[in-house]
């Protein structure tokens, strides 16, 4: 089966902005609705009946609206994940402009020349996202899928060959996965509705695709902009507003 086994998602009742995501210290938000998701649920498991692409845009809608309480409040609940982000997008500029990451990730990244890239990967993502923090599994999930897509074609790791041109498209891939990942597991018995393996798994990778449209489309010709005047420390902010025009597009497919 695919990722999308049953999941219970946030108790009801539970605060737009979790603790641990109220990074801004701004609070918890509005009262959220009663049972915010189960439109989305329900809009959702219609998609992985059908596989109507609108339907699925409108999942997308109804998770940003409802289930987050909108672009605004759903970017505050990314929060965590847009600091790992910023962390990610700085290591990368940082190594690619000779620099050693320590400040970034406690070591010297040189020292990872040689090993497995995969290896090096998962040094860089435990220094990024320690295991045990909240939110960690999805955080650490896209922090690895989005090196993977820039570096995974190097049996070995190879410092030399992190360029800042790699910094679109890792950034663009750590949105989509951290994303999906966060709407998948909100879902709750959405994809039980497809009670055919091929079918699951082809719907997971349909409603992979519809995120990954809205992030190129919308995303990154802005991130590919804002990339262009880098300055230290900035990079936390690129990535918020990534999170954010890609959230505010999902509002507009609410029907």
């Amino acid at each position: 089966m695919g990722t999308s086994a049953s999941n219970g998602g946030s108790p009801s009742g539970s605060p737009l902005v979790p603790p641990w995501a109220d990074i801004d210290n701004q609070g918890p938000g509005e009262v959220p609705e009663p049972q915010r998701f189960r439109g989305f649920r329900t809009t959702l498991g219609k998609f992985v009946s059908g596989g109507d692409p609108a339907v699925g845009r409108n999942a997308l809608g109804r998770f940003v609206t409802s289930g987050l309480g909108g672009a605004s409040t759903g970017t505050r609940r990314f929060a965590p994940a847009i600091t790992a982000g910023g962390a990610l997008a700085g290591l990368v500029a940082d190594i690619a402009q000779g620099g050693t990451g320590e400040a970034i990730v406690g070591f010297n990244v040189a020292e990872l020349a040689g090993q497995p890239t995969d290896i090096a990967i998962d040094r860089i993502v435990n220094a990024l996202c320690p295991p045990g923090t909240t939110d960690d599994e999805a955080i650490r999930a896209a922090l690895d899928e989005a090196l993977g897509a820039v570096l995974g074609d190097q049996p070995e790791f190879d410092p030399d060959n992190i360029s800042l041109e790699m910094l679109d498209e890792l950034l663009v891939k750590y949105a989509e996965e951290e994303v999906y990942l966060k709407v998948v597991a909100e879902s709750g018995d959405a994809f039980d509705k497809a009670t055919d393996p091929v079918v699951l798994i082809n719907r997971e990778n349909e409603l992979r695709e519809l995120i990954r449209v809205v992030v190129d489309k919308e995303g990154r010709p802005e991130l590919s902009s804002s990339l262009q005047n880098l300055k230290q420390g900035a990079f936390e902010g690129i990535v918020r507003k990534l999170f954010s025009t890609v959230l505010r597009t999902f509002e507009d497919y609410v029907e």
